[in-house]
């Protein structure tokens, strides 16, 4: 069953979202387990990156999370943008997170020789490293709703 919730603006939709990406965290580790969480990038994103280390929970260990990307901009390295970089800035760097778990997206200028190459071995590591699922994966669509009202 899906569910719609709309919520009146970009800072709520963050911070509900951002809530309920920490809690959901401190349930997996409650289990006993380790995270695997798939981010995504965009201005809303950003948004939810900061929300969630604003609220830094101490029921969650920041250092047993895994971190994947849903997508990713093929550019360089050090590109601000890069969702890669812009997660890092707004969230990873601001928790303690261990840089082991952080699994990016290869860059432009990394060693492979075309965008089909670093595909395939971000789908290798993702397989590797990965369990075969992730617990989280952050498809956040924000868009503005009009009653028609000028």
């Amino acid at each position: 069953m899906t569910t719609l919730e709309v919520l009146p603006d970009p800072d709520t939709l963050a911070q509900t979202v951002a809530g309920r990406f920490v809690a959901r965290l401190a349930e997996i580790q409650a289990d006993g387990r380790v995270p695997a969480v798939c981010l995504t990038g965009g201005s809303i994103a950003d948004k939810i990156h900061q929300a969630a280390a604003a609220l830094d929970s101490p029921d969650v260990d920041w250092k047993r999370v895994d971190f994947f990307w849903g997508d990713e901009r093929y550019v360089p390295a050090d590109s601000s943008d890069r969702n890669e970089r812009a997660a890092g800035l707004d969230l990873l760097d601001k928790v303690a997170v261990d840089p082991a778990r952080v699994h990016a997206i290869p860059a432009a200028d990394d060693r492979y020789a075309s965008l089909e190459e670093a595909a395939q071995a971000y789908e290798d590591l993702v397989r590797s490293e990965g369990t075969g699922s992730f617990d989280l994966v952050m498809l956040v669509y924000a868009c503005e709703i009009s009653d028609g009202t000028p």
